[in-house]
């Protein structure tokens, strides 16, 4: 699979140093889906919930994806 620019940038915003892991899914059509991280240590995991789940099944995604932010403390 070959990321469009607009596609790398947009999931390129959702890196940070600080806070939450940020997850989702990416379309055929290239649009970044964002979805709540239902894990219980937002900050060291990210946990897709059976909901978003089925509706993944259920659209034209073609990847899945989350953040590994980077603690430096």
């Amino acid at each position: 699979m070959e990321l469009n620019k607009d596609t790398f940038e947009k999931l390129k915003s959702m890196y940070s140093d600080n806070g939450i892991e940020r997850g989702g899914y990416i379309l055929r059509s290239g649009e970044v889906v964002e979805i709540e991280n239902c894990a219980d240590e937002k900050s060291d995991n990210f946990t897709f919930s059976c909901y978003d789940l089925d509706k993944m099944e259920k659209s034209d995604v073609i990847a899945t994806f989350h953040t590994h932010i980077n603690k430096s403390s």
